[in-house]
Order: C-alpha cells, then sequence, then structure tokens
C-alpha cells in the first residue's frame, strides 16, 4: 500500500461499539425484549392470542421482504444508508403504536418495525463488521449480537417502569425518541468502508492492493484460504435450515418443553432469563474462540455443546432436578451461538469483501423462512406424540447432519482453493 491511509487501533472497536448500539435497539427494542410490551399491548386493546401473534407476524413477515429487497438493491445502496432508514422506521413505528386507536395501526406500526428488523439486522450490520475487522472479526461480531442478550435484561425493567410508572404511551414515545438519538449518531460517525474514511481496517495494513484494467479505481483485497462453489453454499443452506431446528425451534419452545416435563412455570421463566444473560457470554466468546483457533475447528466445540443438549432435553428434561435443569440450559448456551453470530462469521468465510453483504443477507433471508418450517416440524411431531421430548431428538438429529454440512462446504472451499492455487503457479 501507498501508505495514505491511517493506521488506527481504536476507531474499528469504536465502530464496533456503534453497531452493538444499533443492534442492541434494532433487534433488542423491536424484537427480543418486545414481547414485555406486547402483553401490555393484548391488554389495553383486548387483542386475542391470535391477534396478538399477528403483531409480531407482521414484523417478521416484512423483515423477510425487507431483507428479499436488499438483495436486489444493495449495488446501489450504501449500508449506512439502509441502517438509517431502519432506524427511522423504527421511530415511525413506535411513534404509530403510541398513538394507535385500532387494530389496523398496531399492524401498521408492527410493520415499521419490520423495516428497522430486516435493515438493521445480523444480515445488513455483518458486511461492516467484515470491512472494518481483518483480525478479530469473529470477536466483533460476537460483541455485537451478544447486545441482544443486554436487551433482554434491561428492556423489560424499563418498559415495566414506563408502562405502570407512566403509561403505555410513554413507554413507545420514549423509545421512539432513543431510537431518533441513535439514528442521529449514526448519520454523524456510522462508516461503511474504512477505505473511504482514510482507514486502514484492524489488522489490514498487509492487505493487498489491486488495480484493475482500463483506470479502474483501486481496491485492497483480502487473500482468502476458501474458493467456495454453488456446492458450499448449498450446504450451508441445509445447514441453516438445520440449525433454525436446533437453535431458533428449540429456543423457541423450551418453555413448552418444560412446562410439559412437570416444571413449574417460575422455574422456567428464571432459566430462561439466565440463559439470556449467559448467551450474551458465550457470542462473545464464541468469536474470541473462532478467531483463535479457526472458525472451522472451534466448531466442534459448539455443534457438540448443542448436540448433548438436544439429547439432554429428550431425556432428562422431566427429571425434577434444579441440577440437571441448570446443565441442560448451561450446555445450550454454549451451542446457542448458532443462530445469531455464527450465520454472520460464516457469511464472512465464505465471502469476499465485495459480496459479504449479499451473502449474509440471504443466510438470515433463508433462516427466517426455516424458522416457520422447522418450528411446525416440532409442533406436529409433539402433538403426535402428545409430548415436546421426542421432538429434542429429532432436533439432536438436525445438529448431526448440520456438523456434516459445514464440514463438508470447508473441505470442497479449501480443496477449489488449493487448484486455484496451482493454476496460478503454472
Amino acid at each position: 500500500m501507498n501508505g495514505t491511509l491511517k493506521i488506527s487501533k481504536t476507531r474499528p472497536w469504536l465502530i464496533c461499539l456503534l453497531c452493538c448500539l444499533i443492534f442492541l435497539f434494532s433487534n433488542g427494542a423491536v424484537s427480543s425484549s418486545f414481547n414485555t410490551t406486547l402483553m401490555y399491548i393484548r391488554d389495553e386493546f383486548a387483542l386475542s392470542e391470535s391477534q396478538a401473534s399477528m403483531v409480531t407476524g407482521m414484523r417478521s413477515l416484512t423483515a423477510s421482504f425487507c431483507l428479499a429487497i436488499l438483495l436486489f438493491g444493495y449495488s446501489k445502496l450504501s449500508v449506512k444508508a439502509v441502517i438509517v432508514t431502519a432506524l427511522g422506521a423504527a421511530v415511525a413505528g413506535f411513534l404509530v403504536f403510541a398513538y394507535a386507536s385500532s387494530y389496523s395501526m398496531l399492524l401498521v406500526g408492527s410493520l415499521l418495525l419490520g423495516i428497522c428488523y430486516g435493515f438493521a439486522g445480523v444480515g445488513v450490520i455483518t458486511p461492516i463488521v467484515r470491512s472494518w475487522f481483518v483480525k478479530h472479526r469473529a470477536f466483533a461480531l460476537g460483541l455485537v449480537t451478544a447486545s441482544t442478550g443486554f436487551a433482554n435484561v434491561i428492556f423489560p425493567q424499563i418498559i415495566k417502569f414506563l408502562v405502570e410508572g407512566a403509561s403505555l404511551r410513554t413507554n413507545f414515545i420514549a423509545t421512539a425518541v432513543m431510537f431518533g438519538v441513535i439514528a442521529v449518531i449514526a448519520i454523524l460517525f456510522l462508516k461503511d468502508d474504512p477505505i473511504k474514511a482514510g482507514y486502514y481496517p484492524l489488522g489490514g495494513e498487509a492487505l493487498t492492493e489491486s488495480a484493475p484494467s482500463g483506470g479502474a479505481k483501486k481496491e485492497y483485497v483480502e487473500n482468502s484460504e476458501y474458493a467456495p462453489d454453488w456446492r458450499c453454499h448449498a450446504l450451508m443452506f441445509l445447514f441453516i435450515f438445520c440449525v433454525s431446528g436446533f437453535n431458533y425451534a428449540a429456543w423457541s419452545n423450551f418453555t413448552l418443553l418444560f412446562t410439559g416435563a412437570g416444571w413449574d412455570r417460575a422455574e422456567v421463566a428464571n432459566f430462561m432469563s439466565i440463559c439470556g444473560f449467559l448467551l450474551m457470554v458465550t457470542k462473545s466468546g464464541y468469536g474470541a474462540i473462532s478467531d483463535g483457533f479457526s472458525v472451522r475447528r472451534s466448531g466442534w466445540v459448539f455443534f457438540l455443546a448443542c448436540f448433548i443438549a438436544m439429547l439432554m432435553c429428550g431425556f432428562f428434561s422431566g427429571v425434577q432436578n434444579l441440577f440437571v435443569m441448570g446443565a441442560i440450559f448451561v450446555i445450550y448456551c454454549v451451542g446457542g451461538i448458532f443462530s445469531g453470530v455464527s450465520l454472520g462469521v460464516y457469511a464472512m468465510e465464505f465471502s469476499t469483501a465485495k459480496n459479504t453483504k449479499y451473502l449474509s443477507a440471504v443466510y438470515v433471508l433463508v433462516f427466517n423462512v426455516c424458522n416457520l418450517v422447522t418450528n411446525n416440524i416440532v409442533g406436529a411431531i409433539a402433538e403426535h406424540y402428545g409430548d415436546y421430548r421426542p421432538a429434542y431428538l429429532v432436533l439432536a438429529a438436525f445438529v448431526v447432519v448440520g456438523f456434516i454440512c459445514v464440514n463438508l462446504a470447508y473441505k470442497i472451499s479449501m480443496d477449489n482453493r488449493k487448484k486455484l492455487n496451482s493454476a496460478a503457479k503454472e
């Protein structure tokens, strides 16, 4: 490189911190902790269970639609513009909720929140992390996704304080104001690309300079040990389907599994809260371990944890022992990172700087679609047997299939890279 770029060890981490803040709100206030708000909405508007479910369902459908839009328009959009649009939609959405006078207005508000959820989720944050970090990428993305666990700790308390201390409308207005502040901060300080901002990415001082023919603008590219093809991506799609089972569907049905097995609702709720906190730690830990030992090698540990957790759910969830239940939740939390941080990490592994934003959006979109399927599979198995435990034994098989798919994808991509390198030397 010609030395015109600045080296900064703090700027990338400041960008990471800003991404954590954005993700804390876009996925925390809009998704993971919104169920607390939904409880008050249901009571205030006298909604049926199906109507309340549709409020969150509208958000998820809109988020998936937004991800599909990104796949067609990403080349003409900056990631920063997409995120600022998302935050602006959240401001509008919470204001609609604040002044809603009918069920249809609630659905409009949910639609706007879905825009935020889709345009500022992990599929959009991942390209920013990739561009600013050559070293510590997985750790940085782990920190970002771990912020949802923090959201589960703080937002329910804030919501309860505002609603019970003032009103539901006050809660929505305060949330809209917070999103507005985050949007202003993003406009002022968020940068898509360190090169355009005049900086090296962290650890990127030795990036290879590429000068395309025809007088095109110089680019800075990385060497990779992987060269994925369509087979790799097909295998990863199958892996994502499996993940939606042994992470999303497994987590979504934990309360039904344990209460159906005889556990008290309060005890299950307490363990779910503890699990939310532990996932903050394990997501960050996953990133640090993956950076230190490679994503491919460290994956063995997390797959094993998921496999053991699913087996324990199937065989021991009915054992009325707090130690056994605690062990199930702790082991699950080790492997529970797949549906969050690992989707972004694998997207960075099997992409280049140019197509990371496309691949990460595709992975999240496929994951959202698969969630609907696998959750219904778990429900159908539970209905057939009158018990959720057999479903978790099926999910243990999902872990095995997912493990095989990921490792086959790595083998194929590494073999492809070796062939390309050999051809280049000839």
